[in-house]
């Protein structure tokens, strides 16, 4: 992941709200999310992409949710059980809970 991308997905966090969104959805994050939060968790640069993100603290809080099965009581409007839906959920609502 290059630095300019992960500007961009700071930029959407930032924006994707309330004021530009009719419904917020774990579902419509997921769409909107998934992708570009994985393509960060994966990256072979993360360390240094994360070394002063915005939101390295809500990112790795997330992922020793999952680790731990902390997540588990999250599940998508259909009431499906989907791991990628809880990350991305729960990273969401560190956020903006």
């Amino acid at each position: 992941m290059t630095s300019n991308e992960l500007n961009e997905l700071t930029t959407i966090i930032d924006t994707y709200n309330y004021d530009n969104n009719d419904k917020i959805t774990p579902e419509n994050l997921h769409h909107v999310f998934w992708e570009k939060i994985n393509r960060l968790r994966n990256a072979s640069n993360r360390k240094i992409l994360l070394h002063n993100w915005k939101y390295t603290k809500e990112l790795e809080s997330t992922e020793l949710s999952e680790i731990h099965n902390k997540n588990i009581h999250i599940t998508n409007d259909n009431g499906n059980d989907n791991a990628e839906y809880r990350f991305i959920l729960e990273f969401w609502l560190s956020i903006y809970h």
